[in-house]
Order: C-alpha cells, then structure tokens, then sequence
C-alpha cells in the first residue's frame, strides 16, 4: 500500500485487521476503501461487519443501507440492518428488514431465526412459533431453532412439550449449555426431579 494504493489490498488488510482484533485500524481502512471505491458493494458489507464487531450500531446501519441501496436483490445488507435495528432496540424496524430479506431470499434460514428471536422477545409466540417450525420442517435438528421453540411452548404452558425439545437438544449435543440451563430450570419450576 506505500508503494501503491488498491482497493483489494486494502480488502484483505482489513480482514486481517478484524481477525487481529485491531478494529479501529479496520475502521480507519474501510475508510479509505470508500474513498477509493465509493460503489464497491465489498467495503461497505465490511463496515457494517467492523461496525458489528465494535457495537457501533449507528454505524452499522448507514453501511447496510448503503449496501442494500447499491445491491438491491441480496438479502444480506437487509440482515444487516436488522441486526443494527436489533442493537438500536428498534424491534418494529427489525422485523421490517428480516421481512423484507425473507422476502427476497425465501430460504433465508438466519433472517427466519432472528426474527423469531425477536417475535418471542416481543411476547408474539405465534408468530415466533410460524418462523421456528419453518426452519424445524427444513432443518428438524437445528438446535437453537429447538431451543426456541421449547421456549415459546414453555411460554404457552405446554411444558411437555418445551421439555421434549429441550431433551432432544441434550440428546443430540450433550454440550449445549442453553439447553441444559433450559431444561433444569423448568424442571425446578415443575419440582420435578428427573
């Protein structure tokens, strides 16, 4: 780069950059990259990711709007905003871009995920439930869709049901802290000693 400035030098100095945990030199190179690239759909999904990383949420956004402005038919950018939504605290704009990215990419597993993550955070268990078993008819071992799932059923009061998700969870991956936080908790809740 002190011999000659290029854009795909600066691309991999920045990924090493993050990999290093050196994000405000990442910050500092997306910058440039910018400057150098203005409509270079790859700087701005690396601002939004070095934005992620540093919780610089206000960030994130203008470079996921940017890059779904200037790639209007991939659902990345919009599960980007999302997420930036997510840390603004912007449920409502949240579920807007997760909508709008499932409805570009219908198989968008991760945008069905989170919006049901934030479905449940809002207390709407339905419609957290319609985005889970999506994913469960797709993927039916798919753990934190399993996980979440147990936890709306928990949340219903079907606690049969949120205990056979859970037990399957552990089954499967007898690592999974969540679930075995998840299960042992309701079993004290239900005193029932298992």
């Amino acid at each position: 780069i002190a011999l000659q400035e290029d854009f795909e030098t600066y691309n991999y100095m920045a990924g090493v950059q993050v990999q290093l945990d050196l994000l405000e030199d990442a910050v500092k190179t997306v910058t440039r990259m910018v400057e150098l690239e203005p409509e270079g759909i790859v700087c701005y999904q690396m601002g939004a990711n070095v934005c992620y990383l540093r919780e610089d949420y206000e960030g994130m956004l203008q470079y996921a709007t940017k890059f779904a402005e200037l790639d209007k038919e991939n659902a990345t950018p919009l599960l980007l905003m999302a997420k930036a939504e997510k840390g603004l605290k912007n449920d409502l704009n949240t579920i807007v871009n997760l909508t709008k990215a499932i409805t570009l990419q219908e198989d968008f597993i991760e945008a069905y995920q989170m919006r049901a993550e934030v479905l449940f955070e809002m207390q709407q268990y339905t419609e957290a439930l319609k985005d889970i078993e999506y994913i469960l008819a797709i993927y039916p071992d798919n753990e934190a869709s399993l996980l979440l799932r147990g936890k709306i059923k928990e949340s219903q009061g079907e606690v049969e049901s949120a205990l056979e998700d859970y037990k399957a969870i552990v089954d499967a991956n007898p690592f999974n802290e969540q679930a075995y936080l998840a299960l042992g908790q309701l079993l004290i809740a239900q005193k029932r000693f298992e």
